[in-house]
């Protein structure tokens, strides 16, 4: 029996798009985490879960890097959870990048791309 840890509504800015203009100035990226934890926690202790606060630093580490794409946020921000917190309690790592401000004519529109990990291979969707 597993059980799954979301952290959402973490807005950070970065510099990000397709074209050297858009990445120029920082924009707002809203991220959200949901980690599927193999196992409940034993009792009230920290050691037996995951520690969710290794997002304060991570998202800032992984926006420090312009990029073009969403996406690319997205899959960063996956392989850094993985890589800090391993496998052991970890079944998948989904994260959603959204960016509230693309480029488009269409007023209030904002673009979002959802990657996730699962233990057992690279599954990205």
């Amino acid at each position: 029996m597993g059980l799954t840890i979301a952290v959402e509504g973490m807005v950070q800015p970065a510099h990000l798009g397709v074209t050297e203009a858009e990445r120029s100035l920082p924009q707002p990226v809203e991220l959200a985490v949901e980690l599927v934890v193999a196992e409940e926690p034993i009792g009230d202790d920290l050691a037996t879960t995951v520690d969710y606060s290794v997002l304060d630093r991570l998202v800032p580490e992984v926006l420090a890097t312009p990029c073009a794409l969403v996406e690319t946020v997205a899959a960063r921000l996956a392989d850094a959870i993985v890589a800090t917190l391993g496998w052991a309690q970890l079944e998948r790592v989904t994260v959603r990048a959204t960016k509230l401000a693309p480029p488009l004519a269409l007023a209030g529109a904002t673009v979002h791309v959802v990657v996730t990990r699962v233990r057992d291979g690279g599954e990205r969707s």
